[in-house]
């Protein structure tokens, strides 16, 4: 009989165990994206070398490199667009509090290469390459987490509800938002790189942590800080100065109630480099020489504002949006002897973009424009130091079609067109440059790429299934 009951408390035990674990195991959640497209790209019409900017003593600024008149021909490819598989989950702790975590890799569709890049960091094949994270939850106060994640000031535009291209691929709004041009690409470090990525404006930032407030009759907000892992050592040189690099991001969004024809969205962000030297890379003065000293300083701020309009008709759903930014480089040099006064210390530069959707049935119509302004800037010496940014512009059209064939896949095509100035270097989007040994997320490509000043341009025929 006892042994009877306990093979009985045994077997309960097991089945207990089994459903906890089935539990367990049902909070957590596989998902992914494959989106590969077949595009045909090609750069034309690059400003002639020993080509002078107007305004400038000796033919140059100094910013944005030298023309090389260098054009890419028209070339095929096949490309992965931000495809990746990610596991997360949740556990409830009880009280309305939840521990939550999220691992995301980004997958190579189109090639068998195991690792990419992106700013000098590994992007694919590697697990926890995409926005990864652990922390707590809870509806009323709010969400935490450490991770490698997309800043505040990067999520408030690059997404799907906002760009009419999915917020992937050469056609997407990237190719002007985040960026000062210059081939300056999308960011995905951890901290300073002492590269063109320092410049970016469009990150996903490693050494984070992250708070998502609640939100409250409307307004929602999420605050970031990038942790100064990259402090340098005491007793600083000029060959191995003090910087303290860190990264602060913020935004704060209203999101109306949905009405009798649509529904309406204002954001706003703001995120600040400290000792990053974005401008350092634009033509400024490089650290580890004289002018910049053992004590340098830098601050570069990014500023902007999105506007959403989703409205309802009997013709269908249309998304309208806008946003403008403002992206502002500064550098402050403290070197042994007074800076020349000719050095590069300040850059900004103003960016409006609007993307248009209109869906109707299964079929979306896509729409894109970016107008980057030429800037204003700087130099040491004061008002009385020529400083000329003219030819430093772009535009970019973009215009697309998908057909859903359920909620999950979407075949499209689309075309884009970046129209720079005479000296501008805005890229195709994703940072996928046009070489022809093929684009890198640098910007530049993995061989010489396309001048400065060329008319970037691309087709595209593709497949996205989500699950």
């Amino acid at each position: 009989m006892n042994k009877t009951l306990l093979s009985l408390i045994a077997a309960a035990a097991g089945l207990i165990a089994s459903g906890a674990a089935l539990a367990d195991a049902a909070n957590v959640e596989v998902y992914g994206t494959l989106n590969t497209d077949f595009e045909n790209v090609k750069a034309t019409g690059a400003t002639g070398a020993g080509t002078a900017r107007p305004g400038c003593p000796n033919g140059t600024c100094g910013m944005g490199g030298t023309p090389s008149g260098l054009v890419e021909p028209s070339r095929n490819r096949v490309t992965s667009n931000s495809s990746n598989i990610g596991f997360r989950g949740k556990e409830d702790l009880g009280m309305g509090l939840n521990a939550i975590f999220q691992i995301e890799s980004g997958i190579s569709i189109d090639n068998a290469t195991n690792t990419s890049t992106t700013g000098g960091t590994n992007s694919t094949g590697f697990l926890g390459t995409r926005n990864t994270n652990i922390g707590l939850s809870s509806k009323t106060l709010g969400t935490l987490f450490y991770g490698n994640w997309d800043t505040p000031y990067k999520s408030l535009t690059n997404t799907n509800a906002f760009d009419s291209f999915w917020g992937t691929g050469i056609a997407n709004d990237n190719t002007m938002i985040g960026t000062p041009g210059f081939g300056v690409a999308s960011s995905n470090g951890t901290g300073r790189v002492n590269g063109a990525a320092d410049a970016s404006f469009d990150r996903r930032q490693g050494n984070s942590v992250q708070y998502w407030t609640p939100q409250f009759y409307g307004i929602s907000g999420r605050l970031a800080y990038s942790a100064n892992e990259g402090r340098a050592a005491e007793n600083a040189t000029v060959a191995a100065p003090n910087t303290n690099p860190a990264i602060y991001s913020a935004n704060i969004a209203y999101d109306s109630p949905t009405f009798e024809y649509g529904s309406f969205r204002i954001a706003y962000s703001f995120e600040q480099h400290r000792d990053y030297f974005g401008l350092s890379q634009l033509g400024g003065t490089p650290l580890g020489t004289p002018a910049m000293g053992a004590n340098p300083a830098s601050r570069d701020n990014g500023n902007k504002v999105a506007l959403s309009y989703n409205v309802n008709t009997k013709l269908g759903m249309t998304s309208l949006n806008v946003a403008f930014e403002q992206l502002a480089y500064n550098n402050s040099e403290s070197g042994v002897a007074a800076a020349p006064a000719t050095d590069l210390i300040q850059y900004h530069r103003n960016v409006l973009y609007v993307p248009v959707k209109h869906q109707i049935g299964a079929n979306t119509f896509r729409l894109g424009f970016g107008q980057a302004w030429a800037g204003s800037c700087h130099r040491a010496g004061g008002p009385t130091t020529a400083c000329s940014t003219s030819g430093l512009d772009a535009k970019q059209y973009s215009l697309g079609y998908s057909y859903s064939f359920s909620k999950r896949t979407d075949v499209y095509g689309f075309y884009t067109l970046i129209n720079n100035g005479d000296f501008g270097n805005y890229v195709l989007g994703n940072g996928a440059a046009i070489s022809s040994t093929g684009p890198t997320a640098s910007g530049g490509g993995g061989g010489p790429g396309a001048g400065i000043g060329a008319r970037q341009q691309g087709f595209g025929l593709g497949m996205r299934h989500v699950f």
